[in-house]
């Protein structure tokens, strides 16, 4: 499985062009706990509003987007449900993964069509463009932590045990 991130600058990649047809796309928003929700997102939307349409809609009455690329230490207990939505992916049919960027300047379906191959449409109905989204947040990174900790440990970190305590 291939990682691809795009932290840096893109902008000279997708540029921005005024389009007459601001064509409705449906996105089936998929979060770790199996939760299946659609919203639209246009062709004229930012980067920024694709977090912020699936954020609301999966967190509703939560306040404001949080996003955080990278995980963060926290030294507080929050005093409220925390929800932070850490990253946004896509998986092409070859099971690559692409990371979505949270940008103001990129526009929807100028980032869509740089990247074509990973916007695999998943309805029945051949007219509308259903794609998914899969939302990284609080509950997979916990999930993915856990799973971590509770695995046995490899050969290799028997070794590595092993050296420790012979040296």
């Amino acid at each position: 499985m291939e990682i691809q991130m795009s932290d840096f600058d893109m902008h000279h990649v997708y540029k921005k062009r005024a389009s007459v047809l601001n064509k409705c796309h449906v996105i089936q928003i998929r979060s770790f706990n199996d939760q299946k929700i659609c919203s639209c997102i246009y062709d004229n939307d930012t980067l920024y509003d694709l977090y912020k349409k699936s954020y609301e809609t999966l967190f509703r009455n939560c306040g404001e987007l949080r996003v955080e690329k990278y995980r963060q230490v926290r030294d507080f207990i929050p005093n409220e449900q925390y929800h932070v939505i850490h990253d946004i992916v896509l998986v092409d049919k070859k099971d690559n993964i692409l990371s979505v960027p949270c940008d103001k300047n990129i526009l929807f379906g100028d980032f869509k069509r740089a990247n074509e191959r990973y916007f695999i449409p998943c309805s029945r109905v051949p007219v509308l463009s259903v794609y998914k989204i899969y939302i990284v947040d609080n509950e997979a990174i916990e999930h993915f932590i856990k799973k971590r900790e509770n695995q046995p440990p490899s050969v290799v970190e028997k070794i590595r045990r092993l050296l420790r305590c012979a040296f």
